[in-house]
């Protein structure tokens, strides 16, 4: 029995200890990084080689005004943006 406990404390601990990195992935750009709602596929701009997309027409603008502010907060939700497109 005690060999049991020991065990399942071990699975246990090796779980926990593995979910921030499960956690930390990175995840596709779901949400406007200015008001935080869904965004649109029309509504965009690139920014640095990557396409952040927006949810209305006036936080294109305002991502604009201080872009890096928006750039760390995507990049502290661990978001991927995909890469704009060259032409």
């Amino acid at each position: 029995m005690k060999k049991l406990a020991m065990t399942l404390l071990c699975v246990f601990c090796l779980t926990v200890a593995g979910a921030p990195a499960a956690m930390a992935q990175d995840v596709k750009q779901e949400k406007c990084p200015v008001m935080g709602y869904k965004p649109s596929a029309k509504l965009y701009t690139d920014y640095k080689g990557k396409r952040i997309y927006f949810c209305c027409a006036t936080c294109p603008e305002t991502f604009k005004k201080d872009p890096e502010k928006y750039m760390k907060k995507i990049e502290s939700e661990h978001i991927t943006l995909e890469d704009a497109p060259t032409n």
